[in-house]
């Protein structure tokens, strides 16, 4: 028996020692199943492999060496996909308890990381309670040339208020950090102090395999300015779409229509992020729930988008009077005068915002102070916002002036990634 023939009777000795969960041959079966028997390019190809790699892991490290182990406790907070992930074994569990001190403790339940986000997992106990007095709170996380600074976080705390459990997000560590510290900061006498520092060991070998990477390149141009989509990049616990935004003037939220639909399914919204680009353009971020396995259309929507316009109007101020702004029905629901303030509670249709708001009384013109007590409802299937302006004044408004209007405006633009 030669060399070669040696090792490869060695290697199927080791495989037969790795005992796979009981349904993997289903899984895997499924997986190859449903691919698509048409010709496929890019994504589709990649998705469908996709499906294989997610199952046995990823960057080729020793198949199902880790297969089976999953973060404990977490799924509380994990939505839908990272669950998923998490039943199937993709996560890395760290299981490293440290003390707080006074009977306080944080465990590092574990991590979910691929080339788009870095998912940390923790339990704070505390037997006199999580929410008592004195309190701790994870934050920064360092290591071999990395500083991530904290994304996003939730938390659901336990029945009997003596455990927390936590999912914070970051952007993945460098990839030749394989120790990093979580900073725990302690807030005490009612301000916050530098807390702990815990380190834990991280496999980035072990980090999950971006589905598709690739470019999109389309611009979407509106009134008042332009969007150019640039790159899309799939992997198993997001999708992540990147790009341009270049305005003529400052709007707010201008992101929030947009849609990422996979085979006329639109897929759960994850969150939107901008940073100025020297002033001449925006980048900006579009983050959804990740794409299913056996996805055929994938296609950017453009529902809509904020548009300003300048106005000129005064209204006469009493109870359900109801007046047009270009062609932008508001209703005035009531006015007067409340806690030292004057107040014009209005009405008007989800997205639409006044500009250059100011009231006439028997003083003069008072400028909007601030808006507040925001509630939303739903009218034959439209939604409606109701707020109501508050003004520095103690005098009766006597009408309500207008000098311009942020709406949504419908353009319905469809970019196909193809």
């Amino acid at each position: 028996m030669n060399e070669v023939d040696k090792k490869l009777r060695k290697e199927a000795e080791n495989m037969q020692q790795i005992q796979p969960p009981q349904d993997l041959e289903a899984r895997l079966r499924s997986a190859l199943n449903d691919r698509p028997r048409k010709k496929r390019n890019g994504w589709k190809v990649a998705l469908a492999a996709a499906a294989v790699l997610m199952i046995l892991g990823s960057f080729q490290y020793p198949a199902l060496a880790y297969y089976g182990k999953k973060i404990m406790g977490a799924e509380d907070v994990m939505n839908g996909t990272l669950h998923d992930l998490n039943e199937a074994g993709m996560g890395q569990v760290i299981d490293r308890t440290y003390a707080l001190g006074e009977g306080e403790k944080i465990t590092i339940d574990g991590v979910i990381v691929d080339e788009n986000q870095f998912i940390l997992y923790y339990t704070l106990h505390n037997a006199n309670g999580v929410e008592e007095g004195e309190s701790w709170e994870p934050g920064d996380l360092t290591g071999f040339l990395t500083r991530e600074y904290m994304i996003s976080a939730k938390t659901v705390v336990s029945d009997d208020r003596t455990e927390l459990k936590g999912e914070i997000r970051y952007d993945p560590p460098n990839a030749f950090a394989k120790e990093l510290i979580l900073h725990v900061d302690h807030y005490k006498n009612d301000e916050w102090l530098e807390g702990e520092k815990f380190t834990f060991n991280y496999r980035p070998d072990q980090a999950l395999q971006t589905n598709f990477k690739q470019g999109i390149n389309k611009t979407v141009t509106f009134d008042n300015g332009s969007i150019t989509f640039k790159s899309i990049t799939a992997s198993p616990t997001i999708t992540v779409i990147k790009g341009k935004m270049k305005l003529d003037e400052e709007i707010n939220d201008p992101l929030g229509e947009i849609e990422l639909v996979a085979d006329g399914k639109v897929l759960e919204w994850q969150g939107s992020g901008s940073s100025s680009n020297w002033g001449l353009s925006d980048d900006i971020e579009l983050e959804f729930d990740a794409l299913p396995h056996d996805l055929n259309k994938l296609e950017l929507v453009v529902k809509a988008f904020p548009v300003k316009e300048k106005a000129d109007i005064t209204v006469p101020l009493s109870p359900s009077k109801t007046f047009k702004v270009m062609d932008q029905n508001v209703m005035v629901k009531k006015s007067g005068v409340k806690d030292g303030q004057s107040f014009v509670t209005i009405e008007s249709k989800e997205g639409l915002r006044l500009d250059g708001v100011s009231i006439k009384t028997e003083s003069g013109t008072v400028k909007l102070d601030h808006t507040t007590d925001d509630e939303y409802t739903k009218k034959d299937g439209e939604a409606f916002h109701e707020r109501t302006l508050l003004f520095e004044t103690k005098d009766e408004p006597q009408s309500l002036i207008v000098k311009g209007i942020s709406y949504m405006k419908t353009y319905d633009q469809h970019i196909v990634i193809e």
